[in-house]
């Protein structure tokens, strides 16, 4: 089986420490250059979901491959050409009783369908709700975009749900992972040993409690196969980038928006503030871009614009704030960092989930703080040999310090 197509766009990579900061809406994208006065291309991917958009110049050409998942149509958002757009709407197309690849009962994303930009024409036989078959889809029309571009410079958005759930065997993956051999995280634990703030969630219910062995490990099975169903149509889209001519002329960016525990500290979610879930991939190729680096420099998800704007040589523009008046953007380009100028762009990171999170990140130490319980974690992210410790009392810093995580997903970290 031809896995992981896109290595090749891993090895000329330059690769960031993302981080989803919950306090931002932020975009995750794959990008080129983009602007009229730019010579080079943008080509966005995004391996979960759009969350917001930024207006980009109407002088490129701007599509976007993607889901909709806020207020508007993309269109609205300066896109001036959509494929594959996939949204709510389909809800009397749905089939009852859907289970996913475990037999579970199906909750997320019922009745989306791929729809025209204006939601007027449905497409209810490419499938309602998702699909194991979907990243193609999604590639499909990332593809179909690409092979329409001109001499003009162009920004394309593409979105992917995968691996959100409802997890399902993509075509030809049925025996890709075999649960048996997939080893656990080494935080894995049959339930978190509090309440974070998300403990009955729809997220957390996705899997049995307690969690146990058997059910992370088919779980995962599934999971790892998804995700490499994505990586061969990330390679689909690159090797069509090659076709046009414009690879060794175009960034791409991959990115993610948030991960999820799968079995970690006994969570199945996205809803923590452990490094399972906050420290996404983001990865940088193209003209200009260090071949072969990673940097440890700690960025948001919002500090794509000012970086997308830094990497193709056009000014970061203001925008309207709520008092009518312009403002400068709160992301910062990593492109000083890329160029060694700098080692970081943000010496702290910051994130919260609702009323019930808060966190606090720098190099070493990370704090969280659940408000609601009045209970803190504080993690030496360099020294993770120890099991975790819980401070028993409210206020009491506990130092807890992890193993890393599972070998099947290198780079995971816990925390």
């Amino acid at each position: 089986m031809k896995l992981k197509v896109a290595r090749r766009f891993l090895k000329t990579t330059v690769r960031y420490r993302g981080r989803r900061g919950s306090i931002v809406t932020a975009f995750p994208v794959k990008t080129a250059s983009f602007g009229n006065a730019c010579s080079s291309n943008t080509a966005a991917f995004d391996s979960q979901r759009w969350h917001s958009n930024p207006r980009f110049p109407l002088a490129v050409r701007t599509r976007s491959a993607t889901i909709r998942h806020n207020k508007g149509r993309p269109g609205d958002y300066g896109y001036q050409t959509t494929a594959g757009l996939f949204s709510g709407g389909g809800g009397k197309w749905m089939k009852p009783n859907q289970v996913d690849a475990h037999g579970r009962p199906v909750t997320g994303y019922t009745g989306w369908i791929f729809q025209s930009n204006d939601g007027k024409e449905k497409y209810p036989e490419r499938g309602v709700g998702l699909t194991g078959d979907i990243s193609e889809k999604f590639a499909d029309a990332s593809i179909e975009l690409i092979e329409q571009l001109r001499e003009k410079p162009f920004f394309i958005h593409v979105n992917f749900t995968a691996p959100h759930d409802p997890l399902l065997i993509p075509p030809g993956f049925k025996n890709a992972y075999d649960p048996a051999t997939i080893p656990l995280p080494m935080n894995y634990r049959p339930s978190h040993p509090f309440d974070h703030g998300n403990q009955n969630s729809r997220d957390e219910s996705l899997l049995p409690l307690p969690r146990t062995e058997k059910d992370v490990r088919e779980d995962l099975a599934v999971y790892y196969a998804v995700i490499s169903h994505l990586d061969q149509q990330v390679g689909r889209i690159l090797m069509a980038l090659d076709d046009s001519g414009e690879r060794d002329n175009t960034i791409v960016i991959f990115t993610s928006d948030h991960g999820l525990a799968m079995g970690s500290h006994g969570l199945r979610g996205k809803q923590n503030m452990y490094e399972h879930t906050i420290n996404v991939p983001m990865l940088i190729s193209g003209p200009g871009v260090p071949k072969n680096q990673r940097f440890e420099a700690q960025m948001y998800l919002r500090d794509m614009y000012a970086t997308v704007c830094d990497l193709v040589g056009i000014p970061v523009p203001d925008v309207p704030n709520t008092a009518g008046t312009r403002a400068s953007i709160d992301g910062r380009s990593v492109v000083p960092v890329l160029r060694g100028d700098q080692d970081q762009v943000h010496k702290y990171v910051f994130g919260y989930f609702r009323d019930f999170q808060r966190m606090i990140r720098g190099e070493r130490w990370k704090l969280i703080h659940y408000p609601q319980i009045d209970r803190y974690q504080l993690f030496d992210l360099v020294k993770e040999q120890e099991p975790p410790r819980h401070s028993p009392q409210a206020g009491l810093l506990a130092t807890c310090r992890y193993g890393r995580g599972s070998r099947a997903l290198p780079g995971q970290k816990n925390g």
